[in-house]
């Protein structure tokens, strides 16, 4: 979304500058003018924002926006409290207050405060935060605040991110296992190749044998790595300096993630899970009175596929011109023949939000079950493999010991 920098009196006739986002520059001025100021300056935002957070001061989470449980607490808080009939700057000052947030995430609400206190409303407010808050977030509390359903439009958000949240927990913790083994075998290994593997070489070379082929192996990468260095260090730099131009490379990055798409086992995985974030973010948006074609534009902006991005966007340009949602999801040949179907069900029902959850609810839990599963063979599989390759490493040294004591003893 554009990012805009402005200038602006407030009702006391002091100066203000910040920075908003808005779909566009009128939306911005009136963004401002709703907020009691009165507009001096406004322009577009063209390098980086002054106000971002420098990267030693954010989350280990990483990125502006704010992680999902955060997010989930401060949703929840929120639809608490408005329930409760409080004035919206004294919900924000009890939400501060909060033990489960960050100090990242308490200045963050100060912000909101100040903002909500000029006159600004609380959607005006989260949208100013430099995308600390995600487009979902803040347009569900626009659509609440517009149909004066906001406490129930928070809750429902609130499930929302809690279940995404439980959802990435679970891949998280699944993963824990599996990466220590590895890195304990990485450990295992660079103690054997830099400590045991130098000491024992050179009584091979005074006693005449050939050491065992593994050793020479590890011994033979390792010149490689001291002799080459500066070779392997360019292609190094070379990997790195591609990795970033995909990075910044729409095209290339969707390619790439076309590709991740075909993959055995895992592309799987991955259109499970784009597919149950497209349901999902889309029945919540309708639902709550976003827009359509602003409900595909939030929902292509929360997708980390970049091929179901542009299938996303697709759609919403089909839709502007008068088409329907099902025709270029079905040409994406990105999305379950399941999906598919239940969209076209919605079509002809006028039940979008509702066939959009079911779907969400299948592939959520479907995700969850494949997940088990496929981790539930990865870790002893990684156990085997690691097990042997270091159990053979070690018995080619202990080998090559006893060979070189028998030849000692001749």
């Amino acid at each position: 979304m554009p990012h805009f920098r402005f200038k602006a009196y407030d009702s006391a006739g002091r100066l203000e500058q910040g920075e908003l986002e808005a779909d566009s520059r009128e939306a911005a001025l009136d963004a401002i003018t709703r907020s009691g100021k009165f507009p001096l300056d406004l322009g577009p935002v063209t390098g980086p924002s002054p106000t971002a957070t420098p990267w030693w001061s954010r989350e280990l989470t990483g990125g502006r926006a704010l992680p999902l449980a955060t997010l989930a607490v401060l949703a929840r808080e929120l639809a608490t409290l408005i329930k409760a009939d409080l004035p919206i700057d004294k919900v924000l000052r009890v939400v501060a207050l909060q033990p489960r947030i960050g100090a990242r995430a308490r200045t963050l609400i100060g912000s909101v405060l100040e903002r909500v206190i000029g006159g600004a409303a609380l959607s005006d407010a989260l949208a100013a935060q430099d995308g600390a808050f995600p487009q979902h977030f803040w347009r569900l509390v626009r659509a609440g605040e517009l149909s004066g359903t906001l406490p129930q439009v928070l809750d429902e958000l609130a499930g929302f991110l809690e279940q995404s949240s439980r959802l990435r927990g679970q891949v998280v913790t699944a993963m824990i296992y599996p990466m220590v083994l590895l890195v304990a075998a990485a450990i295992t290994v660079g103690v054997i190749v830099t400590v045991m593997v130098p000491a024992i070489l050179p009584l091979f070379r005074d006693a005449g044998v050939a050491p065992p082929l593994l050793i020479s192996i590890l011994v033979l990468i390792e010149q490689m790595l001291v002799g080459y260095w500066p070779i392997a260090l360019a292609a190094l730099g070379c990997l790195a300096g591609a990795a970033i131009w995909i990075g910044k490379n729409e095209r290339a990055m969707e390619t790439r993630d076309r590709a991740m798409l075909r993959l055995p086992v895992v592309g799987g995985l991955m259109r499970r899970g784009s597919t149950a974030r497209f349901a999902r973010t889309l029945a919540t948006l309708t639902r709550n009175g976003v827009p359509m074609l602003e409900s595909l534009r939030v929902t292509a902006g929360v997708m980390g596929n970049r091929a179901f991005v542009a299938a996303i966007r697709n759609a919403e340009a089909e839709m502007n011109q008068g088409g329907v949602l099902l025709a270029p999801l079905e040409r994406s040949g990105l999305f379950p023949d399941l999906a598919l179907r239940m969209v076209a069900l919605s079509e002809q029902t006028g039940q979008l939000a509702t066939m959009l959850t079911r779907v969400a609810d299948i592939y959520e839990h479907d995700l969850q079950q494949q997940l088990q599963r496929v981790l539930g063979i990865a870790t002893p599989a990684i156990t085997v493999v690691i097990g042997v390759f270091v159990g053979a490493l070690i018995l080619s040294v202990m080998s090559a010991m006893l060979g070189l004591n028998e030849t000692v003893l001749r």
